[in-house]
């Protein structure tokens, strides 16, 4: 899906709420323009720019009701590996899955939903730090917050 998210060079999730709404609020990052150096492991890698929020960074709401709401889940983006199988509508920050492995999970382990829901998508949203799959019957709602 092609929305406002895509106007931003990356995003940070800042929190998820589910309460009256289900809510996965984002921030905008930057890359910074000082160079520095990170250690991984005994590994020293010199002159990286780091990719931050900072005052001016834009937060967007992605809302859905939480009726729609079938299943999600939140992981670790340094854990989290691409499925070559999958589908996806866009390249963009929220996408469509298609072909989808957490889908069919869903269908062999929570199929009655068929009945009951009706016809569920697979939406995806990237982060920085998280990576959030929703399987839901509506279509997120994204606003900007500031």
């Amino acid at each position: 899906m092609n929305t406002i998210l895509d106007s931003s060079k990356t995003l940070f999730l800042d929190e998820i709420n589910y309460s009256e709404t289900f809510q996965i609020i984002v921030s905008e990052g930057f890359i910074i323009d000082t160079p520095q150096s990170i250690e991984i492991g005994s590994t020293l890698i010199e002159d990286v720019k780091p990719v931050e929020k900072t005052a001016n960074s834009t937060q967007f709401r992605i809302e859905l009701p939480i009726h729609s709401i079938l299943s999600f889940q939140l992981i670790d983006e340094s854990y989290s590996s691409l499925d070559k199988s999958e589908q996806t509508d866009t390249s963009g920050f929220l996408q469509i899955i298609s072909n989808s492995p957490y889908m069919k999970y869903i269908d062999v382990n929570h199929g009655w939903y068929k009945d009951m829901k009706g016809e569920v998508k697979h939406y995806r949203v990237w982060t920085e730090n998280e990576v959030i799959d929703v399987i839901s019957t509506k279509e997120p709602l994204i606003t900007k917050v500031n």
